[in-house]
């Protein structure tokens, strides 16, 4: 399988209506009244990036029992991508009553996003989208499907990136370090 790095922060993102189904009602959702922050005024954000392999159930953010806004997230199909297939990002939450992404006590789809080679899709969420169990005891974890058009037996690896903030708990396992959970008379974390 052929492998290659993407800087995302280096794109020129762009989202378009025609990607796949959008995030309905992500503007309105928030962690709690008053815990609303846009992503470069959020005193506790993190990020991450990855690289996918084609497969369903892949865990991108989790599992986590901890209340998290996710504030943005991009879907990259690689320019030179196998046959000029397009890569396709089924993005869905599952709750757990275990610490695992494997337990079924829920299921939330959030969207399905299609990159033709060279796409990429950055959706910024405004108010962000609260990732936290359904109820006390679960955990939850953001899952990711991806398919490349045609089942091709070699491809390049699309990557997937997001960036969040931490409302209350730990930082999710696949997180950047230095995160703390936003508490009142919290100090801002120095690194990231």
């Amino acid at each position: 399988m052929k492998h290659r790095r993407v800087c995302l922060l280096a794109c020129a993102y762009a989202i378009s209506a025609m990607s796949g189904f959008g995030l309905s009602g992500a503007a309105a959702q928030t962690a709690g009244p008053g815990l609303v922050y846009p992503p470069a005024a959020a005193p506790n954000s993190f990020s991450n990036a990855m690289d996918l392999a084609a497969g369903n159930f892949q865990s991108l953010i989790g599992p986590s029992s901890s209340t998290i806004v996710l504030t943005t997230f991009s879907w990259q199909n690689p320019s030179d991508q196998t046959n000029g297939a397009t890569a396709t990002l089924t993005l869905f939450i599952i709750y757990s009553d275990t610490q695992s992404c494997g337990g079924l006590a829920g299921f939330a789809p959030i969207g399905r996003f299609g990159a033709k080679p060279s796409q990429t899709f950055q959706s910024a969420i405004p108010g962000g989208f609260t990732l936290k169990p359904q109820a006390p005891g679960q955990y939850w974890c953001l899952m990711g499907s991806i398919s490349i058009q045609g089942n091709p037996s070699s491809y390049l690896q699309p990557m997937f990136g997001y960036t969040a903030n931490l409302i209350s708990g730990t930082a999710p396992n696949t997180a950047s370090a230095g995160v703390q959970a936003i508490v009142p008379n919290a100090a801002r974390p120095v690194a990231h």
